[in-house]
């Protein structure tokens, strides 16, 4: 059975419930009988509610991930002709998309785009803006949420500002050093990548030794980024 025909049994189970509910003979047993039968109805109300719900979060999600998919492939292609006209016309696509799906999984994915075309456009200031905001649009335990911090640490650091630069560098070593942030290897590489930048070799190795020494204890499976550290380092010895 397909699950609009499920959905439309259960609104019609319900709604003959409560008919019966109002027909029952209201002495002796019928009475206890409405009871149990409108407390049915109650329950069968809720699970229909909850069942729609889910298939409207179905088919937003899924509009959601098609226009992503269609989108991302416009990005690409701007990325490829690398022109401003394109990227302007970037900036404005993958706004209007959030507000499209904006309560979607993916809308912060919309901005995180939005966000890059700014950065390619040398517009800084708006990129970090709109990464805040995809931030700010997120549950603490989301798992984009230490992705986009890193990604705006880094973009602040970028900037041509210093206090933006000290506020990137603060938020980069803290996410670094938090045992709780799943991405945490990740922002010990680029911690490390900043610090060599900057020709703060031993800070840089320093990091990068934390990182190897942070990959979970997993030989099997190492940190990718550990082996993006051990070729910087390698680089500085030849």
């Amino acid at each position: 059975m397909a699950f609009v025909d499920e959905l439309k049994a259960v609104f019609i189970f319900v709604g003959r419930t409560v008919r019966d509910f109002f027909d029952f003979d209201s002495n002796g047993l019928g009475k206890y009988l409405r009871y149990g039968a409108f407390a049915l109805s109650v329950v069968l109300l809720g699970v229909g509610g909850f069942l729609g719900y889910r298939m409207y979060v179905g088919m937003r999600e899924q509009k959601a991930h098609q226009s992503f998919s269609d989108y991302l492939q416009e990005f690409q292609a701007a990325s490829k002709s690398n022109s401003q006209p394109e990227w302007e016309r970037m900036v404005t696509v993958f706004g209007n998309r959030y507000a499209d799906h904006k309560d979607s999984s993916l809308a912060p994915l919309f901005l995180s785009l939005k966000a890059e075309a700014h950065v390619q456009l040398g517009q800084i200031v708006e990129a970090i803006n709109t990464v805040q905001q995809a931030i700010d649009s997120l549950s603490a335990d989301s798992a984009l949420l230490p992705l986009l911090q890193i990604k705006q640490s880094l973009m602040q650091l970028d900037a041509n500002d210093d206090a933006l630069s000290k506020v990137g560098l603060q938020q980069l070593v803290s996410l670094a050093r938090d045992q709780k942030n799943s991405l945490k290897d990740m922002a010990l590489f680029y911690l490390g990548r900043y610090y060599w930048a900057n020709d703060q070799i031993e800070d840089a190795q320093k990091a990068w030794k934390d990182l190897e020494d942070s990959s979970w204890g997993d030989k099997a499976y190492p940190s990718p980024w550990v082996q993006e550290a051990k070729q910087k380092l390698k680089q500085r010895a030849a």
